[in-house]
């Protein structure tokens, strides 16, 4: 009798293991991709829509005029932007407050896009008094505060020698002769007395 023939099997051919390696580290880096595209989606969708701000890409002094390099119109989330933000480019308008690099822009640190100068740094309704440097040596810039001293003779007020007559008002200019504070009106008046009357000094508020 003849003997049956082998059964014949198909010949699988593996594929060499530099295909194997790189169809595992494709499939790897897809997966990543796919989870840091889903992880982004997920985070915009939790904060929601955003508003189109002026940020400072720099530094902004108090006085300075803001030039179109000193910010950008960036889209951030409305969760973070607050009510006052600047949604209009700024570019002219002129510094109060000093704003950091990265910060948000709001309207209350910026003057009326109307007034330059020393005029810029006086908050709207209050007055601009300049105190001669013989009485108000110290040491300020403009956008310090300071507390404005007046100083009598007490024998002929009848007062105490030195009182503080206008708190944390705003230096808005520094010159060889004078230096200009802003204040309310009725500090204005009563620095004015003193000016007439007594001494004035500056003391810088830390």
């Amino acid at each position: 009798m003849r003997r049956p023939a082998p059964a014949r099997f198909p010949i699988v051919r593996l594929p060499p293991l530099r295909l194997v390696v790189v169809a595992v580290l494709a499939l790897v880096v897809g997966l990543s991709v796919h989870r840091a595209v889903s992880s982004a989606a997920a985070a915009a969708a939790a904060l929601g829509e955003t508003r189109r701000v002026a940020v400072a890409q720099r530094f902004i002094a108090v006085g300075d005029e803001i030039q179109p390099a000193d910010v950008s119109m960036v889209e951030r989330p409305i969760a973070h932007v607050p009510d006052t933000a600047v949604v209009e480019d700024p570019t002219g308008r002129t510094v109060r407050v000093a704003v950091p690099a990265g910060e948000i822009l709001i309207t209350d640190r910026l003057a009326g896009e109307d007034r330059s100068g020393a005029a810029a740094l006086v908050p709207a309704g209050w007055r601009a008094v300049a105190v001669p440097t013989i009485d108000a040596a110290a040491p300020v810039e403009p956008g310090d505060l300071v507390d404005v001293i007046a100083s009598y003779d007490p024998s002929l007020t009848g007062t105490e020698p030195s009182q503080v007559i206008a708190r944390d008002s705003v230096v808005v200019d520094v010159a060889d002769d004078a230096v200009t504070v802003a204040v309310t009106p009725s500090r204005a008046t009563a620095i004015a007395h003193a000016l007439t009357n007594g001494v004035v000094t500056l003391a810088l508020v830390g």
